[in-house]
């Protein structure tokens, strides 16, 4: 065969492959936001490219449940889901609009379209589907700053400094730390607990750590606590409280943990002996004073 004769062959392949390529369905892009607010409105696009084919349907589903349907020979959208889930639950253009939206909304979203192709090829069906899915969460941001409660105004040398701090109701439940004079505390001194509330989570973080003289290094003899909760990438929450140290000679016991005093005296640094020194030296020595001046009146 000449090459005037290989020429035609091609060429009319190349037609053939471009002719095939225009009349197959396409999903071009799937517009679905990753992240939306309570109550917010939702706008969900799927963008087809039917070519020459004839759009047969499109169906909206979330979570592999069927929403809306467009169908072809009736020429318009309608509801699938019963009873609908979402207030104001719209299918229209190759859109979903729902909105306010709830909690509830969060999950997998999916775009079905099926086109009729007017190309009949016999390794090739006559009904061509294409389909794409992504996921939404939504969130709802806490109202107010996290508040802290259970601290006292002054603690004593071998006291536990305990407290807790609760982030108001939220969705999901926020990122919450602790910190002791702008530095942050060892996850290990805490731990966090959650709770239901109206479809939303509530959040509080306890702290318990041992009282310690540097804590209260700051002019006027306070140590300063505050308390983070952070939601997603939304800029932090911060509660602050102040305590103080006390010398006085009467000691609260009710938060004092003798195992982990016992702990401390096996830990303690080398130099300062096995024993836990529950008062500072002075008040020793008045408290001898005092009761060698009681004998020698006696």
């Amino acid at each position: 065969m000449s090459i005037r004769g290989i020429a035609p062959v091609y060429f009319s392949l190349a037609i053939l492959l471009l002719s095939t390529g225009a009349n197959t369905l396409q999903l071009r892009e799937l517009v679905v936001p990753s992240k939306l607010a309570v109550g917010s409105t939702a706008t969900l696009s799927c963008l087809i490219e039917t070519g020459n084919s004839s759009l047969e349907s499109i169906k909206w589903y979330k979570d592999e449940k069927e929403l809306c349907k467009f169908n072809s020979r009736m020429n318009r959208f309608y509801i699938s889901i019963q009873p609908n889930p979402f207030q104001n639950l719209k299918c229209e253009n190759l859109t979903l609009w729902f909105g306010p939206i709830p909690i509830s909304a969060s999950g997998t979203y999916k775009c079905e379209a099926s086109a009729m192709s007017n190309l009949h090829l016999e390794d090739q069906p006559n009904i061509q589907t294409v389909m794409g899915s992504r996921n939404l969460s939504v969130f709802a941001y806490p109202m107010d700053a996290p508040v802290i409660s259970g601290l006292k105004t002054y603690y004593h040398f071998g006291e536990f400094i305990e407290a807790s701090c609760t982030a108001p109701p939220s969705y999901p439940a926020p990122d919450m730390m602790w910190h002791l004079n702008g530095k942050e505390i060892d996850s290990h001194r805490m731990h966090m607990t959650v709770a239901e509330e109206k479809g939303l989570i509530k959040a509080t973080i306890n702290l318990k750590i041992l009282a310690d003289a540097k804590f209260f290094s700051n002019p006027g003899g306070y140590a300063l606590l505050s308390c983070t909760s952070t939601l997603m990438d939304t800029p932090p929450m911060k509660a602050e409280a102040k305590t103080h140290f006390s010398f006085s000679t009467s000691t609260t016991t009710a938060n004092v943990d003798y195992d982990d005093l016992r702990a401390l005296r096996k830990t303690s640094p080398k130099g300062r002996g096995n024993c836990v020194q529950i008062f500072p030296p002075w008040t020793t020595m008045v408290l001898i004073g005092l009761r060698l001046t009681a004998n020698f009146i006696i």
